[in-house]
């Protein structure tokens, strides 16, 4: 494992500890931000749920086995996407992965040989490679070496029952660890917003870690709250959001945390399958004459 690499440079050190020093070399400024930014994530995605960086399979886009190259062009002209899996209509499953490069080099190699008409013939399953299928209970980092050692840019997440829940990329899974890099490590995670009343306000990224968030509560809003009350089953903010809402929520919706009393939460940020940003900022209290 990637990670097990990694520790090994620092023998008979557990994951504290090692994050540890991890601090120390980062208040030493011995390296950039950027790379204890992605340092810390790595560390964490060996525990990170797969699931965290999927597409359910209610977002994927899709196409049927006997959906013609004609018609998949179309697909491929609304959606853009470069990949697609294949749902076999009979049996409802998945079956492979289509390519749209392999359409392309087929159109091409049709036209050279003069059997244009043949090609529109020619249905996505025919066209289609294998899926690989991953289980939902892989870490970010097994399913990373997963697709790396099969030299493979997707695969489909399956449930115990062997049915696909979701898919995943190699993009995604990367994302969940470097993240938008671009910024400052602290601009990334989270910046004081400009109010025009005396409230204290933050646009914060929900895939700050669970403990870098209590730190931040503490520090910004004097809000002190344990891991023991967060939950072992939580890593991030937005974990924590999804775990107290039970679902997705929508942009400019408001998020009551009983555990944040005293704290408003907004979803400033959240795509179609994951939360990127919130605004924190205290409740005003209302004084009843």
């Amino acid at each position: 494992m990637i990670l097990s690499s990694l520790k090994s440079l620092f023998t008979q050190l557990d994951e504290d500890r090692f994050l540890e020093i991890v601090s120390i070399f980062e208040e030493e400024k011995v390296f950039s931000e950027d790379f204890f930014y992605i340092l810390r994530n790595l560390v964490r995605a060996d525990s990170m749920p797969v699931i965290r960086a999927m597409t359910p399979r209610v977002d994927m886009k899709y196409v049927r086995d006997d959906t013609p190259i004609e018609e998949v062009l179309q697909i491929f002209k609304k959606y853009a996407y470069t990949k697609y899996p294949v749902l076999e209509k009979d049996s409802g499953d998945f079956i492979g992965i289509l390519y749209i490069k392999d359409v392309f080099l087929r159109l091409i190699r049709g036209l050279e040989e003069g059997n244009y008409l043949d090609i529109m013939e020619i249905n996505a399953k025919k066209l289609a490679k294998p899926a690989e299928f991953i289980p939902f209970n892989f870490t970010i980092l097994e399913a990373i070496e997963i697709l790396r050692d099969k030299r493979i840019p997707i695969a489909l997440v399956v449930d115990e029952f062997g049915v696909v829940i979701g898919m995943v990329t190699m993009e995604d899974l990367v994302e969940e660890i470097v993240g938008d890099i671009r910024q400052s490590y602290q601009g990334l995670l989270y910046r004081k917003l400009d109010e025009e009343s005396d409230t204290i306000a933050y646009q914060v990224d929900a895939r700050i870690s669970i403990d870098e968030f209590l730190q931040f509560l503490e520090r910004e809003f004097g809000i002190s709250v344990s891991d023991e009350e967060v939950g072992e089953d939580v890593n991030t903010l937005a974990g924590l959001i999804l775990k107290e809402l039970g679902r997705l929520p929508q942009n400019g919706e408001k998020v009551n945390i009983p555990l944040l009393d005293g704290l408003e939460i907004v979803i400033k940020d959240v795509d179609r399958k994951r939360i990127k940003s919130v605004i924190l900022k205290k409740k005003e209290k209302h004084i009843n004459f």
